[in-house]
């Protein structure tokens, strides 16, 4: 009987933390809420009651890579996933752009996923503090600076020819600095 409990037990311990790593996106992606071409749906002011309004839509898979935008966004949140920043401590919803000087950070048995606008991703493992120092994108030439303030982080780097192009980690105990791939960073502030 204690078995069995076990079982179920580590089952949905593996089914709740295991998700497929995603992609960059591609660089001539559009995020949806920038894309040019969207125009705001209209409803006629007496509209024949049998016929719906037409909305916006965008022509894209759910296997698709994740539109750009031009700030850092929060793409993925599952869980407590808060931000802080000049405004104030919030908690932060899949969508929403996260500006340079915010630090997010997720609570227990919480991840989250940060689309940048180059192209990278940024996934963040539960009770993990990362803040957002400075990101700036223009053409193929990209800074970003991201601190690992506790906890654990996985970064999908895209690629970036543009010659002085930098994509930097710090953490209390070292800067990593990278042009491109896969990379996993941890920070263990507690000792445990």
């Amino acid at each position: 009987m204690r078995l069995a409990a076990w079982l179920c037990l580590g089952a949905a311990i593996a089914a709740s933390g295991c998700r497929e790593p995603r992609e960059a996106p591609a660089r001539d992606a559009v995020h949806p809420r920038s894309a040019p071409d969207a125009a705001p749906a209209e409803v006629a002011a007496n509209p024949e009651p049998d016929v719906a309004p037409q909305f916006p839509t965008l022509d894209v898979a759910p296997d698709d890579p994740v539109p750009l935008a031009a700030d850092p966004w929060l793409a993925f949140g599952d869980g407590t996933v808060h931000a802080v920043d000049a405004a104030g401590e919030r908690e932060l919803r899949e969508g929403q752009a996260v500006l340079p000087g915010t630090i997010v950070w997720t609570g227990e048995f919480s991840h989250a996923e940060l689309d940048l606008p180059d192209g990278s991703l940024v996934d963040l493992d539960e009770m993990t503090e990362i803040l957002v120092r400075k990101v700036s994108v223009a053409d193929d030439l990209r800074r970003i600076e991201l601190t690992l303030l506790d906890g654990a982080a996985r970064f999908v780097v895209a690629a970036s020819a543009e010659a002085g192009s930098v994509f930097l980690v710090s953490t209390p105990v070292g800067i990593l600095e990278t042009t491109e791939g896969r990379v996993s960073v941890e920070v263990d502030l507690d000792g445990h």
